[in-house]
């Protein structure tokens, strides 16, 4: 076996057991040395979103996406384009981000139902609830995203549909409904059944809302439980945003020096990620600064 092709199943495994820092530089090194599949190329897009390095991961992914479409898998390469997407609207370039979402449209407009439509439906509800305020359309989308989930036996789509629909419940005012839904979701997210992005997708949302209920109880139930679930999986939540998350809430429980601890963290993990959430970061630790007299 050659360097080439050892540092690429090397790189595979450490993917497959989520050691992201691993596999970014063993999937880095073999796509330098020479082309790689699209499929590792996805590979190396997720390590490097958990490395929080967000242009290398739209730039494989962006890879990836011209290699299903030269390949003649439209299935495939609309999936990529919602994750560009996201990433997109991640970064705050909400223009380019509904580029690819009208690209991931016309790509499953001429294909037979599949799940790959359910995610798609997904992030239009995403876009509906976060971008629009259209809680309505999002339990819309949500339930098209659920029924397609169910059908193709997908459990990360089950999941984080059925956790929209919840999130979409409680911003219309049916909170004891909506909040039943999204514990049911995060039961199944941090017990280990799901993939580590819907993981992490689930659980941020979950807290997010118990924030905006000012539920801290049930925001540190699943603070703790996410927190058992990432150093079983060796992982620390998504690059920086969790911390802020669980800064917060510790900080509510009164353990300061564990909150500050969490806040520094994410402020150097998120510095180059997103600003969106750095500015949380660095407002978390100033309000722990300020309740402890400094």
């Amino acid at each position: 076996m050659n360097t080439d092709v050892a540092s690429l199943e090397a790189g595979r495994e450490a993917v497959e057991r989520h050691a992201w820092s691993e596999g970014y530089e063993l999937l880095k090194e073999s796509d330098t040395a020479g082309t790689i599949p699209p499929e590792d190329l996805e590979r190396l897009a997720g390590a490097a979103w958990w490395m929080g390095q967000l242009d290398d991961c739209i730039s494989a992914r962006e890879r990836a996406f011209a290699a299903y479409m030269e390949a003649g898998d439209p299935r495939r390469a609309a999936m990529v384009a919602t994750m560009l997407a996201k990433d997109q609207y991640f970064k705050g370039a909400s223009s380019i981000g509904t580029g690819w979402v009208n690209r991931a449209e016309r790509l499953l407009a001429g294909v037979s139902e599949c799940v790959e439509q359910g995610y798609l439906e997904r992030l239009k509800g995403v876009i509906a609830h976060e971008g629009a305020g259209d809680y309505e359309k999002a339990l819309e989308h949500g339930r098209r995203a659920l029924d397609l989930a169910m059908r193709f036996g997908d459990r990360d789509l089950q999941a984080i549909a059925l956790h929209d629909q919840g999130r979409a419940l409680v911003a219309l005012g049916q909170v004891e409904e909506g909040m039943a839904l999204m514990d049911e979701a995060t039961v199944a997210a941090v017990s280990g059944e799901l993939a580590p992005l819907t993981t992490g997708v689930v659980y941020c949302n979950t807290i997010t809302a118990c924030a905006e209920l000012a539920d801290y109880r049930r925001a540190g139930d699943w603070t703790e439980a996410a927190k058992r679930w990432c150093e079983r999986q060796a992982i620390a939540g998504f690059p920086g945003m969790c911390r802020v998350y669980r800064a917060s809430v510790m900080l509510t429980k009164g353990a300061w020096a564990e909150a500050e601890q969490e806040a520094r963290r994410a402020c150097d993990e998120l510095g180059t990620f997103n600003l969106s959430y750095a500015a949380e970061a660095f407002y978390e630790l100033g309000e722990i600064r300020h309740r402890s007299g400094d």
